[in-house]
């Protein structure tokens, strides 16, 4: 199950202030916290539909680039 996002809504102009020495102290952990997102999810994929191994998409073709719809 996919983890819910901890920020729903990032300013990056503003959280650019954040890198600095002088920056405030909110922008500064709203800065530190996105490069933490950022850096769990460049960790996470890449992800692919055709490489899954727990659940096989493969058209019937056999050809797992083909489109495949499980829809009625």
């Amino acid at each position: 199950m996919p983890r819910k996002p901890e920020i729903e809504y990032i300013s990056l102009p503003a959280c650019r202030k954040g890198e600095g020495k002088n920056a405030p102290v909110h922008l500064k952990k709203s800065f530190e916290c996105l490069q933490r997102l950022a850096n769990s999810a460049l960790k996470a994929g890449p992800f692919s539909i055709a490489r899954d191994k727990q659940f096989p998409h493969v058209a019937p073709s056999g050809d797992v680039h083909d489109f495949l719809s499980y829809a009625p």
